[in-house]
């Protein structure tokens, strides 16, 4: 399925991920609405972040097969050097956000609404703990190559879900009459 969804073209990948999040967004809102819906709305929003972080761990360590010795980039945006002979990193961090953005909307989903700050500092720093304990796994299990960027992209698709939370009820009250 990965492998399906890393083929798209990325303005398909982008558009998806934007539906996602609104619709993530607008259902939070609509759930707020009642106990009830509130409390269906956070034990799905629990389930769904830990199955994103099992999805994570798939795609990222279950796949790969063990190299003879760690590839670490430990140079902050050394990925930017390369993308101008292969455009296919500019793919690789693309998809390394979207990868974590689930994490983050749902990540963000399990807080109370009357906190949106710290529901979107909750997305960041889950986001930034789960890539760097994915590196460090990818490391002590010669796992692929262990990049810095990939922490930086992995905590921004994290942070880019979190923050819907902020900006759809925003925008909202903004473009009401």
């Amino acid at each position: 399925m990965y492998n399906f969804i890393y083929s798209r073209p990325l303005w398909l990948v982008g558009f998806c991920l934007l539906f996602l999040a609104v619709v993530w967004s607008r259902a939070d809102e609509w759930c707020a609405v009642s106990h009830r819906r509130t409390v269906a709305w956070k034990l799905l929003n629990f389930m769904l972040l830990l199955v994103s972080i099992l999805f994570i761990a798939w795609v990222t360590l279950l796949r790969r097969e063990p190299m003879a010795e760690p590839v670490v980039e430990l140079r902050p945006f050394a990925t930017f050097e390369r993308i101008a002979g292969e455009r296919e990193y500019i793919r690789t961090m693309v998809m390394n956000a979207a990868l974590f953005l689930p994490l983050g909307l749902s990540a963000a989903a399990l807080l109370p609404r009357r906190w949106p700050w710290l529901r979107m500092a909750a997305a960041l720093l889950l986001g930034l703990a789960v890539s760097c304990g994915v590196e460090q796994l990818q490391y002590l299990h010669l796992l692929g190559t262990v990049e810095v960027d990939d922490v930086l992209c992995n905590t921004f698709g994290a942070l880019l879900g979190g923050q819907f939370v902020l900006i759809v009820p925003l925008t909202r009250k903004l473009l009401r009459p």
